[in-house]
């Protein structure tokens, strides 16, 4: 440990950082967890002998998992709350907390967490140290004090590899080019969506698109509504009784209706029956041609020249590096989000803490942060006081199983106002996979008349949200593979049930011990008005040394006093 210390990699071990440390303490009796903080999911890495000891579980059990199953009923959320931010703001920090044992037995753990960062600065990882509180002897304290001091807190970026890093993989432009355009395709068709019926009469003004959409509906029998609605709009360029009797033309023409019948249509009667066909085509035929691939010839020509893919790079968090393989998937799915009317967000989940990188011009206008206020944040900030515990718990575990998730929950906007939010969150995983977003859309449920239909655009928008990605590579080294993991209760529902499920009642969180109250996030509001402060006194401060008035400022000014 000394060695370590002191930023040398001892003999012991594999020749690795990681391995001389396991060496050092793997057969001394105190309990030791090492979480990989480059891995998401805070999953502790290795634990040794020592911790099966303390806690009941064998390592087969420990290692891969989120030490929360130590936590039960009676374990205090203000410590819970101590623990998660020191974890997640890399802080040493010893606390006693309530814990369980495998077979239920309860205990205080005396448990302290320090994190190592590599000489680049990087938060690499963090180092439990667990005891028996109640069983603790003089002997054992002064020599658990002792091994704390000893922990090493920095390492030698080149001494251990990361076991995943997403800067190994590169792929070509045209390979970027090909992803970027396939991304497009289905960003547009996602657009298209959510006003179908101004959507189908701007495509209809195109000759190749009306065609398309014309042969498409040949196989159902309903292009004749598509003839009758185009015909008709031409009567608006008429009056009288030449209107009138352009319209009976029509009703012969395209209804198959004979001369006496179409008798008594006159011009504002078919109108009427041109935009009723109209309405059933645009919230009917129209999303079923747009979901089908007999439509990618319309948007192909739509797209035109996508040779650069990067144009919406200054709308991503700036200290966000884009993974190369994922490139064309970003920058197209931002350039689209982001004037689409629904809150969305971005986050990466190969990133401890999982920040948005990108947020959308509605999101800053429904919660009031802007962008450079909530990017490179974990969305937690919008919970508080009146957050429901299980709504969270909804999300946390949706999330860990890599599923979609439906949840209704109490959110805060930067002024303090409460809002309901209908959030929706899709996990995108590539081919490979490897788990590497969650898309966020949030939908704010209020007592506006029009929320049915709302709610029917927001199914429509989250059936055409990606939940893969296709990449060109399978290395290994971009992330762990990850399989979701669907319950019973999720198995063949849709979109629109699941949020009528979500709307209709508050979500049931009984097996989540660890969420219970709601101490774990009451102050996450008021925390980042907090943080939003000190970023602005630090940006905003100026040493004693600067206040002085430089030499030139001093002569120019004298000399336009002078005149």
């Amino acid at each position: 440990l000394k060695e370590l210390q002191k930023g040398t990699v001892p003999k012991e071990g594999d020749g690795t950082w990681l391995g001389a440390l396991k060496a050092a303490v793997e057969e001394i009796p105190h309990a030791v967890a090492i979480t990989d903080m480059k891995v998401p999911g805070v999953n502790v890495a290795w634990c040794n002998a020592g911790f099966e000891r303390v806690t009941g579980y064998p390592k087969s059990e420990a290692e891969g998992a989120n030490c929360r199953y130590l936590q039960g009923k009676e374990t205090e959320p203000k410590v819970v709350t101590k623990m998660v931010r020191a974890l997640r703001y890399a802080k040493e920090l010893t606390v006693n907390v309530t814990n369980y044992r495998s077979e239920g037995l309860k205990f205080t753990n005396d448990l302290s967490l320090t994190p190592v960062h590599d000489s680049n600065g990087e938060y690499r990882y963090s180092l439990g140290v667990l005891s028996w509180g109640e069983r603790q002897t003089d002997s054992e304290k002064a020599a658990l004090a002792k091994l704390r001091e000893l922990l090493p807190r920095k390492m030698p970026t080149d001494a251990q590899p990361k076991e995943f890093e997403q800067e190994a993989v590169k792929v070509d432009s045209q390979e970027k080019q090909k992803q970027f355009r396939n991304s497009m395709v289905k960003f547009t068709k996602l657009l298209w969506t959510i006003d179908t019926e101004a959507s189908l009469e701007k495509l209809m003004e195109m000759p190749e698109a009306y065609e398309m959409f014309h042969k498409y509906l040949k196989k159902t029998y309903e292009h004749s509504q598509l003839d009758f609605w185009a015909a008709a709009k031409k009567l608006a360029f008429l009056q009288g009784p030449e209107k009138d009797a352009a319209a009976k033309e029509l009703c012969v023409k395209h209804l198959g209706m004979d001369a006496a019948a179409a008798g008594g249509m006159t011009g504002s009667k078919v109108e009427k029956k041109a935009h009723e066909f109209y309405k059933v085509l645009a919230n009917d035929a129209f999303p079923r041609w747009v979901k089908s691939k007999a439509v990618d010839p319309v948007v192909d020509l739509l797209l035109g020249d996508t040779s650069r893919i990067d144009s919406s790079s200054g709308l991503i968090w700036s200290k966000y590096k884009v993974p190369d393989d994922m490139a064309g998937f970003v920058y197209s799915f931002v350039a689209v989000a982001e004037t689409f009317p629904a809150c969305i967000v971005l986050s990466d989940m190969s990133i401890p803490g999982n920040p948005m990188f990108f947020v959308n011009q509605e999101f800053t206008r429904t919660t009031g942060y802007a962008k450079n206020e909530a990017q490179g944040r974990n969305c937690r900030f919008l919970q508080g006081p009146k957050t429901e515990p299980a709504s969270v718990a909804v999300i946390q575990d949706t999330l860990r199983r890599g599923v979609d998730c439906y949840v209704r929950i109490t959110n805060y906007r930067k002024n303090g106002e409460t809002f309901q939010n209908l959030l929706s969150m899709r996990p995108v995983h590539d081919s490979n996979g490897v788990y590497r977003f969650c898309i966020g859309v949030q939908f704010e449920v209020d007592a506006s008349t029009d929320l049915k239909k709302r709610l029917k655009k927001l199914g429509l928008l989250l059936q055409l949200l990606p939940s893969e990605v296709e990449v060109m590579h399978n290395n290994d080294k971009v992330g762990p593979k990850h399989k979701k993991a669907l319950k019973a209760s999720e198995q063949g529902k849709n979109e629109e049930e699941f949020l009528a499920q979500a709307m209709e009642r508050t979500a049931d969180a009984s097996d989540a011990a660890d969420m219970q109250g709601a101490d774990r996030f009451a102050d996450h509001h008021d925390t980042m008005l907090e943080e939003l402060g000190a970023q602005v006194d630090q940006q905003t401060q100026v040493s004693a040394k600067d206040w002085k008035l430089p030499d030139k400022t001093v002569k120019i000014l004298k000399e336009l006093q002078k005149g």
